[in-house]
């Protein structure tokens, strides 16, 4: 089972995304209120559901990857 998958944004659906992770294309399953935040280009994470339910489709919930501004020196 996958934990969580990090990489960049390289398509973005009304209900799946791709992310890319070291060359691979994985694509992702969410809800189009959860995807609306994505920008394809952009780094995100995606974490499976915490829910027991295994009668359910399984969606990932997606979140931007907030990256650090490097200092000048």
């Amino acid at each position: 089972m996958i934990a969580s998958v990090t990489g960049e944004v390289r398509f973005v659906g009304a209900t799946q995304a791709v992310v890319e992770v070291s060359g691979f294309g994985i694509e992702v399953q969410a809800s189009p209120h959860t995807l609306a935040g994505l920008r394809t280009g952009a780094p995100c994470t995606c974490t499976p559901p915490t829910s027991p339910a295994r009668t359910r489709p399984r969606f990932c919930s997606v979140s931007p990857v907030r990256t650090r501004r490097k200092s000048s020196p």
